[in-house]
């Protein structure tokens, strides 16, 4: 009973899971502004996201009053801190996330690909 949630969060954190795409070992998810609860289902489907076969980090975009956030995970084989410090935010090796200010949810999409995209060149 410890682990169970609430229906509508398991559904959004589906919903979220269903339409992510993975983009060079990453899987990335976009959460749209209707959903309630957003910091915690955007966090629990980032760790949701690493259960996928071959996913190393994953990444939760949600759009917050004009600004984009991004919740990162990983288990270690991506630093995700590094990746999120060059989008501004910063946090731990497996764990991490930046508030970007001004900007859609399609541009945070591009900068966190060229993020990953940096990331992988220098250190993969």
């Amino acid at each position: 009973k410890l682990f169970q949630e609430d229906l509508d969060i398991y559904q959004m954190k589906s919903s979220l899971m269903k339409n992510a795409q993975v983009y060079r070992d990453t899987a990335i998810a976009v959460a749209d502004g209707n959903i309630s609860n957003a910091r915690v289902v955007v966090a629990q489907t980032a760790d949701d996201l690493l259960l996928v076969h071959g996913v190393k980090a994953s990444f939760v975009l949600s759009s917050v009053q004009g600004s984009v956030h991004i919740s990162a995970r990983s288990y270690g084989e991506y630093n995700v801190e590094v990746i999120m410090l060059a989008l501004q935010g910063g946090g731990h090796r497996t764990m991490a996330g930046t508030q970007i200010e001004n900007v859609t949810i399609e541009e945070g999409i591009a900068l966190l690909k060229q993020a990953i995209d940096r990331y992988i060149e220098k250190n993969v």
